[in-house]
């Protein structure tokens, strides 16, 4: 149970803050693009006209709709993703009313796509949000996703090879 609520506190916390980073490339359009100042949101005006009760109605509507998100990760279907294949299996994102949808391709495409707000987020190494940032893309990085990079050098024993140096020539 514990891992469980660990792995939907840390799902909620990234698309929280990534929703933040959405909020804020919004925020950089150009001028002839922003609403107004003084003009609130669509749907905060929607339901300036209605009564407390009505209101409290629409907020349980969309409290109990799905949130769609696109995830977005860097690789082929794998090991490294299985939080997010157990969590879609054991039901725990419908229990917190959102439908993921694991998307597999490039790291550097997922990252363009969520600078670009085209994906929610993206699960990318932290070179490929290096060279996003070094390039302008207004994209944060919320959280690292390995405790050590999961890259291994592997040769054969009969290589007679045990530390780098012994790779010299090889």
């Amino acid at each position: 149970m514990k891992s469980r609520d660990a792995l939907i506190f840390i799902f909620l916390i990234t698309v929280i803050a990534l929703a933040g980073c959405v909020v804020s490339a919004q925020n950089q359009a150009p001028a002839g693009n922003q609403r107004a100042q003084n003009q609130a949101p669509a749907e905060i005006q929607s339901t300036q006209d209605q009564t407390p009760a009505e209101n409290q109605s629409a907020q349980d509507q969309a409290a109990a709709e799905i949130q769609k998100v696109r995830l977005g990760v860097g690789f082929i279907p794998n090991v490294q993703f299985a939080p997010f294949y157990v969590a879609q299996e054991k039901g725990f994102f419908a229990d917190e009313g959102v439908e993921v949808e694991i998307e597999y391709g490039f790291e550097n495409d997922f990252v363009a796509l969520a600078a670009q707000g085209e994906r929610e987020f993206a699960i990318a190494s932290g070179d490929q949000v290096i060279l996003a940032r070094s390039q302008g893309l207004p994209i944060t990085y919320v959280m690292k996703w390995y405790q050590r990079y999961p890259v291994a050098l592997m040769i054969p024993s009969s290589q007679g090879v045990s530390d780098l140096a012994g790779l010299a020539g090889k």
